[in-house]
């Protein structure tokens, strides 16, 4: 029995889910229908565990999705409208399927024989066939996500939220001033007036891109040169522009601090937004120029890792997470508490846009990818299309620090 009680969920200002109540006995079969943006995946993803409510309990057979996932998974099966992103092996996929539905591996093998066997007797030699570009577009997808994923694991950004195109970004700014504190015996206090608004700054706008080849560049390197490769190099470029619009955003903190040497300046930027935070524990992410801190990985034992096409370090001398990029100035860097960053992002798995322009995407919704043929032109086109973008919550919540000579 699946057992939903008065469960509410709000993306920022909008309600998507509103006091629900539905009761599902054992064997009986439930539709639920609407529009785009009503909540149907919102309470799908409610039912996994995979997503918070506001308020409200979900229990599956008694058992709290939230509280105890693996026991209550037990009880449920699913299948999601798009591939989920499993980064598994053909042959790890087989022993999957064959461990959860305790099928015979060579029932699985006789099967792919045959319809590899149907679906190529009607195609020529060297054909490129649809289904090839299908993988490939699916696999684009899934590698741009799963990396955006690490990227938001790394930066601790617990907030994703989905919006419209057009919605405008606000930035909670501080303003006042600090009345003086040299007050004689029995004198009256003056009273430090401080206020807080929400700063409009911008918008989160869905970003398009573009490319063609053609066909004599596919005749002269083959498809998966002219066309995958070239495919493959734009979602880089997109990780990029991402990257790009992070670094804008974090050189226009409000916050200062310098050091002398590395750990000095680092040090103080991690005590102004402690004080900031009013958190002793606060989980600090830096950005740093390489040259910065070559010297001292030169001959300190890291362990380095890379994601989004950025390099990082975990637990940086003791103070949080560095991430190095050139984009940062040198003898600079940008500093931030893990809370103070949100994501927001253009749902582009459920819009019109993906049906009206046949986008694959995953169940993110981070990016969509279509790839066809332009028989007037004789050309392959790719369209890829995305709106993520991240953003601080406080604008003085960032702190842009000095290394000083030390």
């Amino acid at each position: 029995m699946i057992k939903i009680e008065n469960i509410t969920k709000k993306f920022g200002s909008q309600t998507i889910l509103n006091d629900i109540n539905l009761t599902i006995n054992n064997g009986q079969k439930v539709l639920i229908m609407g529009q785009n943006g009503a909540g149907k995946s919102t309470l799908m993803k409610a039912i996994l565990g995979e997503l918070i409510c506001d308020n409200g309990s979900i229990f599956i057979d008694e058992i709290n999705p939230i509280k105890d996932r693996k026991n209550a998974l037990k009880y449920l099966s699913f299948v999601p409208q798009t591939p989920p992103p499993l980064r598994l092996s053909v042959a790890q996929l087989c022993e999957y399927c064959i461990s959860s539905t305790k099928t015979d591996l060579n029932n699985i093998i006789n099967y792919l024989k045959e319809k590899r066997r149907l679906f190529t007797m009607a195609a020529e030699t060297n054909t490129i066939m649809q289904a090839d570009v299908s993988t490939r577009v699916v696999d684009f997808n899934i590698q741009f996500a799963g990396n955006l994923n690490k990227l938001i694991e790394a930066l601790g950004v617990t907030r994703k939220i989905a919006v419209q195109e057009g919605a405008t970004l606000k930035m909670l700014k501080v303003t006042g001033t600090l009345e003086s504190g040299n007050v004689a015996e029995g004198d009256l206090i003056p009273l430090s007036k401080y206020e807080t608004e929400d700063v409009a700054v911008g918008e989160v706008k869905l970003n398009k891109w573009r490319k063609a080849t053609t066909a004599e560049a596919i005749l002269k390197g083959g498809y998966d040169q002219a066309v995958g490769a070239t495919t493959e190099k734009m979602v880089r470029d997109i990780q990029k522009t991402v990257r790009g619009n992070l670094f804008t955003f974090m050189a226009t903190g409000t916050g200062s601090a310098t050091g002398s040497g590395l750990q000095a300046a680092l040090a103080n930027g991690w005590g102004k937004l402690a004080v900031l935070f009013e958190d002793d524990a606060v989980e600090t992410v830096y950005f740093l120029n390489p040259m910065d801190v070559s010297d001292y990985l030169g001959t300190a034992q890291v362990s380095m890792q890379t994601v989004f096409g950025m390099n990082y370090i975990e637990n940086f001398l003791g103070l949080g997470t560095v991430f190095l990029n050139s984009s940062v100035p040198a003898g600079k860097y940008f500093a931030t508490a893990k809370e103070n960053v949100i994501m927001y992002y253009i749902n582009v798995s459920n819009s019109d846009v993906a049906r009206a322009f046949n986008l694959t995407s995953d169940e993110t919704g981070y990016i969509g990818i279509s790839e066809f043929p332009d028989y007037t032109t004789a050309r392959v086109e790719d369209l890829v299309m995305s709106g993520v973008t991240f953003f601080p919550e406080r604008i003085d919540g960032i702190v842009v620090g000095t290394i000083a000579a030390g």
